[in-house]
This record gives C-alpha cells, structure tokens and sequence, in this order.
C-alpha cells in the first residue's frame, strides 16, 4: 500500500465558547481521555489533519469542530463519540452517508486504529492516540 505524503498543516478544531468556561476538574478528566487523528488521504480535504475527541462534530457548518469545505457534505455529517474505550461514528441522516472501510453505515458503528473513514468526497484514515495519564 503507498501512503500519500505527510499532511501538510494541521487544521484547527472549533472550541464552543461553552467550554471555554470548564471548570479545572472537567479540564483534567478531558486531558485523559482517548483521542484521535483523521487523515485525509484522498478527497477535497487531502493532506489535512483533524483532531477528534468524545463529541467532535463533521459536518459543512463552520461551528462544526470538523469543518469540511465539501459539498458532498452535510451541513451536519456526523458525530464521534468515545464508548468503551474506542471511537463510534454516528451519521445524522446525511444525503452522502458516511462510509468506513466501504461500508455506508445505518446505525453507530465502533471505528478501530486505521479504519477508512469517507464523509463526502475525502477519505480519511483514523489515527488513535494513546490516552494520557495523569502526571505525577
């Protein structure tokens, strides 16, 4: 398999002004929990990274923390979630589908290190970071 180059910038996600009023306890609970990485290794968003959390929305609206510049998109795509220690994509009825590892999905499917993630024209390839455990 040949991967495509390295992308070349990282996007910034978009922070609702709720949470920038979190609380330091809820700032360190968040700082452990699993996150993830979607490569866009083909599409209209090709070389672009985004970082996904429990919550992260993809969608053509630009308060989406995943904003895709696609028109194959929905205003609001899709949504991650964190369940049992592992990412689930959730599609909300868009007209495109969301499609992991060729498959449109119908219901919350669970996603694993790797898995093909198409929303629109792109094709993303989930990259899982290890969680981070509390300093000492």
């Amino acid at each position: 398999m040949v991967l495509p180059p390295a992308p070349t910038r990282m996007e910034k996600a978009f922070v609702p002004d709720s949470s920038l009023s979190m609380d330091l306890a809820t700032s360190a609970r968040r700082k452990e929990q699993l996150m993830g990485l979607l490569w866009a290794v083909s599409g209209a968003e090709r070389g672009k990274v985004y970082l996904i959390a429990d919550g992260s929305v993809a969608g053509r609206r630009r308060q989406c923390e995943i904003f895709l510049a696609d028109a194959e998109v929905s205003d609001i795509h899709c949504r991650f979630t964190i369940e049992d220690g592992a990412f689930v994509v959730w599609d909300f009825g868009s007209k495109s589908g969301t499609w992991i590892n060729g498959q449109r999905i119908r219901s919350a499917t669970p996603l694993t290190e790797n898995d093909e993630v198409r929303l629109g024209s792109s094709v993303f390839l989930l990259k899982t970071l290890p969680e981070r455990r509390p300093e000492r």
